[in-house]
């Protein structure tokens, strides 16, 4: 004999008219999320009276068969119960024992049951009654929906199952993603990354979307330009998009992008004149004093102004315009430039001194002899500057 058990009501005598089991891939058609069980029983609900062995426990006192289908109809159409079937079995000696056959709980009861729902349910689909019989009585035939892992089938193998460590149903059931990769005329690499993200509980209730899943690692020589999550409406699936595009040379940081234009040039070999412009932009969360401090050291960088100040007199080195500029707004960005000019001395003085000059330039970008700590800003992401690693703060992120 078979019964099932939602919401406090008791089908007995339960005939089994369908008991469907589908398998539900990813849209890829690659990985099983789960088996999405669809049932009809056709069964009994009797103890109607309200009496002490009553099955209806949530059933309202009422003399009518109107409040009576009424209640009972709302009991086992509301979504989100334990659906429990269980049946009479011989064991090996020939004596009947009741056995739970199927059973699926909604995941707001415990999260971390294996029986859980995966899809917000379980969810009844339709309620059909067959016949009522006197008073006591009704003859239903109802329809249900679950969507579960399916565990190992014997008893032992399922105790085992979980004494490997997998007690715990996952909240995240599957990630695939896919890549794209587009190459400029200047052969500079994009590479796109779209995924999904199928989740066993909704993310309002995770505590967390497990957006660490869907961030991979920042490969040296490219810098993140974009990243997009979605929440879909059910809570289950996100999906997401993240941009890396091949760069140059790295912002150093705290900055995310920078500009430097550094030139040198001569009038009539005798007196020469060198300019060098510094743009950097950084995150919201950064202060834009900081980004001051990595402008005023990169302009020192190139031109020596402040490290080698005094070897510049020797020179006749004489700046001509020194600014910096901050902008206050919607981005995060400032500026610093410098324009100088200078005369060699006599020894230094001859046709080969600007083509010395034009040596200096082209060189690659290493911070060298510039401080790397910035001390309001605690700890940085990397020992030292890298050209080839780009910043990115988190939770947004990491660097390999």
């Amino acid at each position: 004999m078979i019964s099932v058990e939602y919401n406090n009501i008791i089908l007995e005598n339960v005939l089994t008219r369908s008991f469907r089991q589908e398998v539900v891939y990813d849209p890829s058609g690659t990985d099983h999320f789960f088996v999405r069980y669809t049932m009809v029983f056709e069964g009994l609900i009797t103890g109607l009276s309200r009496g002490p062995r009553s099955y209806c426990v949530n059933i309202r006192e009422a003399s009518t068969p109107q409040f009576l289908w009424k209640d009972l109809r709302q009991a086992l159409l509301d979504p989100r119960h334990t659906v429990v079937v269980k049946g009479l079995l011989r064991d090996g000696n020939g004596n009947i024992i009741p056995e739970t056959l199927f059973r699926c709980v909604p995941e707001r009861e415990n999260p971390q049951d294996p029986d859980r729902d995966l899809g917000h349910g379980p969810k009844p689909i339709s309620l059909e009654t067959i016949s009522t019989i006197g008073s006591r009585a009704i003859k239903v035939r109802w329809e249900v929906q679950c969507e579960k892992l399916e565990w190992p089938s014997t008893y032992a193998d399922y105790a085992a199952h979980f004494e490997e460590g997998h007690a715990a149903l996952q909240t995240v059931l599957d990630n695939r993603w896919a890549v794209e990769e587009e190459l400029d005329s200047n052969f500079y690499l994009t590479r796109t990354i779209r995924g999904t993200l199928r989740l066993s509980r909704p993310v309002a209730r995770s505590g967390f979307d497990y957006r660490w899943l869907a961030v991979p690692a920042l490969e040296a020589g490219f810098k993140r330009m974009r990243m997009r999550y979605t929440v879909h409406e059910d809570g289950l699936t996100t999906d997401y998009e993240v941009v890396d595009k091949q760069v140059h040379t790295a912002a150093p940081w705290p900055a995310t992008e920078m500009r430097v234009t550094n030139a040198k040039a001569t009038e009539r070999g005798v007196t020469y004149t060198g300019s060098c412009r510094v743009v950097l932009l950084g995150p919201p969360h950064i202060p834009r004093k900081a980004l001051v401090i990595r402008a005023v050291q990169i302009l020192d960088y190139f031109t020596a102004f402040l490290t080698q100040a005094q070897a510049l007199q020797n020179t006749s080195w004489i700046p001509i315009h020194i600014g910096i500029t901050e902008e206050i707004g919607e981005t995060n960005q400032v500026a610093a430039e410098i324009q100088y000019q200078y005369t060699p001395t006599a020894e230094e003085f001859g046709k080969d001194q600007f083509a010395n000059q034009l040596l200096e330039l082209g060189k690659d970008f290493t911070f060298e002899g510039q401080p790397w700590s910035i001390h309001a800003l605690g700890q940085p992401p990397f020992p030292a500057y890298d050209p080839n690693l780009s910043w990115m703060p988190a939770p947004y992120g990491y660097n390999t």
